[in-house]
């Protein structure tokens, strides 16, 4: 797996908190679902996460994630009509790190082969729950990059 230096990815008010409630929701299972906002001018320039879409994990299991294709159709019709583009997906990791496992980067290759879409891991390992975003890039789909994760502005 290599590294490399990738613009920030910001999440608007709330998104970090909703994603970890989702996934805390979920348990014991992994959650799964869709991430929205404005399409990124560049494929690899910054990303802003406006919205979390959830969607159920029709594998219902603690390792593994597929998003269910009716809810999928269900929330891309919501995420149109609310004027956002779907940049990215996130389903969580129970009892692991919030690092891509060979079957995530391998499920990713297959359904974006493009690399267009960032994917958010939510960790529940641990006292504190841990989010983090990467990029996969390459074909084989072992260059991961994780994309900074800035918080949006949280003031009244």
């Amino acid at each position: 797996m290599s590294m490399r230096p990738a613009p920030a990815c910001e999440l608007a008010a709330g998104v970090h908190d909703r994603l970890i409630a989702i996934a805390r929701a979920a348990l014991p299972n992994e959650a799964c679902g869709l991430l929205a906002g404005p399409a990124p001018a560049d494929a690899n320039g910054p990303v802003s996460v406006e919205a979390v879409w959830p969607v159920a994990n029709s594998l219902r299991s603690p390792h593994r994630f597929a998003l269910d294709g009716s809810g999928m159709l269900d929330a891309e019709d919501r995420i149109d009509a609310a004027g956002q583009t779907v940049i990215g997906v996130f389903h969580s990791h129970p009892t692991s790190q919030a690092v891509p496992s060979a079957t995530d980067r391998a499920d990713a290759q297959r359904w974006d082969p493009h690399h267009r879409f960032i994917h958010a891991l939510v960790s529940m390992q641990g006292f504190a729950p841990t989010i983090r975003i990467w990029r996969l890039n390459g074909p084989e789909a072992v260059d991961m990059v994780e994309l900074p994760v800035v918080a949006g502005d949280t003031s009244a």
